[in-house]
């Protein structure tokens, strides 16, 4: 004789479970749809931009890029996205690339950048032109002193870091960039501000930036942090 009770208990899953699918795909439907379409949408609110807007489009939202600067990095972008071995040597190769560098008076790539930054140091970033031998100078308490060499090269896409040590902590240091046994003179001021020690009850500013979340491409804003 057959369990009437097993089967209704059965019945009863079987709806619940088709009624609990039902009610999870409306829910997806209605609500997570649309969510997927705003999610990747960062940055400010109620901007048009998402995770595939160019990167060129982000790098003159703010509208404080200059032409000369759009157009530099308008060139460098077509020359490093022709193909996916594109590399920072096929820039050097291009004699448009290179005749605009000359117009522009352009001494470097891209920096310097500052990183890393401690109690008693920090770390400079730069991108030359052509592998290069990259040195900071900095006046310390004691006298002025030469960091470096460094090298930069293909190998490392024309980058190099500078280590600086050696630095009083809550201070502010003004530093000077050479390359090639030649000064580049700055557009803003160079300086690198020491963080406090720690334990010590003192406010400091962060400011943070990376590739994938490109926010802080073209604007120039973030150099007030």
């Amino acid at each position: 004789m057959m369990d009437t009770s097993y089967l209704k208990n059965h019945q009863n899953l079987t709806k619940h479970t088709f009624l609990t699918i039902v009610i999870c795909f409306t829910f997806f439907l209605f609500f997570g749809l649309p969510f997927q379409n705003h999610a990747q949408d960062f940055g400010e609110q109620g901007h048009p931009m998402n995770k595939n807007t160019d990167s060129r489009e982000i790098f003159n939202y703010w509208g404080t890029t200059s032409d000369a600067d759009q157009k530099f990095y308008e060139s460098a972008y077509t020359i490093l996205s022709s193909g996916k071995n594109s590399s920072y040597a096929d820039l050097m190769e291009s004699t448009f690339f290179n005749q605009l560098v000359e117009r522009q008076g352009r001494k470097i790539l891209a920096g310097p950048m500052l990183g890393q930054i401690k109690s008693d140091g920090a770390t400079v970033w730069v991108r030359t032109l052509e592998p290069a031998k990259i040195e900071v100078e900095i006046e310390k308490e004691d006298g002025i002193v030469v960091f470096g060499p460094a090298y930069s090269n293909y190998e490392t896409d024309l980058s190099a870091e500078i280590r600086i040590d050696g630095l009083q902590s809550s201070s502010r240091y003004p530093y000077q960039l050479i390359v090639n046994d030649k000064d580049i003179s700055p557009s803003t001021d160079q300086v690198i501000n020491t963080v406090p020690e720690l334990g010590t009850n003192q406010e400091v500013k962060i400011a943070f930036g990376s590739c994938p979340h490109r926010w802080g491409l073209g604007n120039h804003n973030l150099s007030s942090f």
